[in-house]
């Protein structure tokens, strides 16, 4: 089962999730971690933002992986690195373009396939 929390940024969404996670005993997916790393994959690599197509390629190409309390980009910790403000403010950017969601939401169902998350 997937339980997804919506709403604008800095709402407190991820808040309300792991709390949610906890009281029903589920796994937190921190999704909105998943578009800083796309947006923090970009920044390194010096593409621009408003290319769509670089950075839904980026999108495709990198693997997001959650490890204890860390978030691993291609298996570097960047739990860090991505809570940068120019990264807070990339992935508000990358978030907008829907291949970009939708290669993300994949891998949400794809971390979902045999647990229970909130995300």
């Amino acid at each position: 089962m997937i339980v997804t929390i919506d709403g604008p940024a800095g709402s407190g969404k991820s808040t309300a999730a792991r709390g949610l996670s906890e009281r029903l005993n589920f796994e937190f997916l921190d999704t909105g971690a998943m578009y800083r790393c796309v947006a923090w994959a970009v920044l390194q690599q010096n593409i621009d933002l408003t290319d769509e197509q670089a950075v839904v390629k980026i999108s495709q190409q990198i693997k997001i992986t959650f490890s204890d309390a860390k978030v691993l980009l291609n298996g570097e910790d960047v739990s860090l690195s991505i809570r940068t403000p120019e990264v807070t403010e990339a992935a508000s950017l990358v978030a907008q373009y829907p291949a970009v969601r939708k290669e993300l939401v994949n891998l949400q169902r794809q971390a979902a396939k045999d647990i229970d998350i909130v995300s």
